[in-house]
């Protein structure tokens, strides 16, 4: 009896060990170009990276289709590719075997196939997306991508302000400072922007948004703007919503916030060394230069038109070349569709986050856009980007908001927006004319 309770307990130890080896902790962070996946994502191990024998492993689907990367994998063969962003990346759950754009390397591991997601090393989800990936030890986070985006500004029509003192520059319009009290707060290392007609020394009464350089990532709602070498370029924004969350007492100006966040940050060499500039000043152009693009993009945007179709869809148009954007009605019934302010284009929102007049949260799913890049013209995306066409000069791109357009904490609104999104992504038509 004795001797079967030894072989029975034995048993038992081998089973709980071989258990714990295929339990991970999903204890890593990820921040994706900017995006930072804990807090938008509160805490879900689907958007977790994990550490095992010494190496960091991340999720390479859901980091792929983060960054506009179209992923198939076949579940007889269990072969993996990968296309977008001119990349063609190929690899086996079952093989250390990786083929870049026609390239064959060797990993020194297999990939982990973990609950039907695919997990590879951080070192080859850089040589594969072509994309910077480090690890900040001050947050433990995983950064993929620097995380730069900016829209496409003549910045002629700015005025620059230089914080460089604090990692950045910013571009702002001329009557920025008639209704924005500055103060910078060097121990924060952050620079405050406040509601003048609010402003209360030593109170958050009137903050509308900061800016500076920090040894980690800003926490949802805020942007990480950049970073290089532990340290990360973020920016903070509060609606008067958000500040009453902090305490009630405090207010704050929604109309402020819209002039704050018409502003534009730049990392600057000082502190982030590594940022490329080039192609992005455009301070020698003309004012007059800066006016008539924005009035030719006007004349674009008047021309954009709405025509429910007789069939099945309703049409939406833009650009030129002329981009058309078709949305079964049954789905247009769920939508609002919404001029861009910033460029040719529309975005897809979900309805009932629209109508609930959320100031956090806009609801947008996806958004379509037309803009000019030339050739070396370093291009600064104001969003997760998957280029549809590019015709000389004029490229056509889809892209999701960088920052996080639902409340996660309501499962009922998350599971709307989700099967929204789905949806668009699957009955969506959207062409280019030759």
């Amino acid at each position: 009896m004795r001797g079967f309770k030894k072989i029975f307990f034995g048993l038992v130890f081998i089973l709980l060990l071989s258990t714990r080896t295929y339990a991970y902790d999903f204890d890593t962070p990820l921040v994706i170009d900017g995006m930072d996946c804990e807090t938008a994502y509160k805490s879900d191990s689907n958007y977790y990276g994990f550490i095992s024998n010494s190496r960091t492993y991340v999720p390479l689907r859901f980091i792929s289709e983060t960054l506009g990367f179209d992923v198939i994998y076949d579940q007889t063969t269990r072969n993996i590719r990968i296309t977008g962003n001119g990349q063609e990346v190929g690899m086996n759950v079952r093989s250390k075997n990786l083929e870049v754009n026609g390239v064959k390397k060797t990993m020194d591991v297999t990939p982990i196939l973990y609950k039907d997601s695919t997990y590879v090393p951080i070192r080859y989800v850089g040589e594969s997306l072509n994309k910077p990936v480090s690890w900040n030890p001050n947050d433990r986070a995983v950064y993929i991508g620097n995380g730069y985006n900016s829209r496409n500004i003549d910045y002629s029509n700015f005025k620059k302000l230089d914080f460089s003192k604090f990692g950045f520059n910013l571009y702002v319009n001329d009557n920025f400072e008639d209704n924005i009290l500055i103060e910078n707060s060097s121990g924060d290392g952050l620079v405050n922007f406040y509601d003048k007609a609010l402003y209360k020394k030593g109170t958050m009464n009137g903050l509308v948004g900061s800016i500076g350089t920090e040894d980690e990532k800003a926490f949802f709602p805020a942007i990480n703007i950049y970073q290089e070498d532990g340290k990360v370029l973020v920016r903070y924004e509060f609606s008067d919503g958000s500040l009453k969350k902090f305490d009630p007492s405090l207010r704050g100006s929604d109309n402020i916030l819209k002039v704050f966040q018409e502003s534009v940050a730049i990392p600057t060499n000082n502190t982030f060394p590594k940022f490329d500039l080039k192609g992005l000043n455009k301070l020698k152009a003309s004012e007059a230069k800066a006016k008539t693009k924005a009035e030719d993009d006007a004349k674009v945007l008047e021309k954009a038109k709405v025509n429910p179709n007789k069939e099945a869809y309703t049409t939406f148009t833009f650009g030129n070349p002329k981009v058309t954007i078709k949305i079964p009605n049954d789905l247009m019934q769920e939508l609002v569709v919404k001029k861009l302010t910033w460029r040719p284009g529309y975005a897809l929102c979900d309805k009932k986050i629209v109508q609930s007049g959320n100031k956090v949260f806009g609801g947008c799913i996806k958004f379509y856009e037309q803009f000019e890049q030339k050739k070396g013209e370093y291009e600064m995306y104001d969003g997760l980007y998957k280029l549809i066409n590019s015709k000389g000069t004029i490229k056509t791109a889809e892209g999701i908001p960088r920052d996080a357009q639902i409340d996660f904490n309501n499962k009922e609104m998350t599971k709307r927006f989700l099967d929204l999104e789905k949806r668009v992504d699957k009955e969506v038509i959207v062409t280019v004319e030759k």
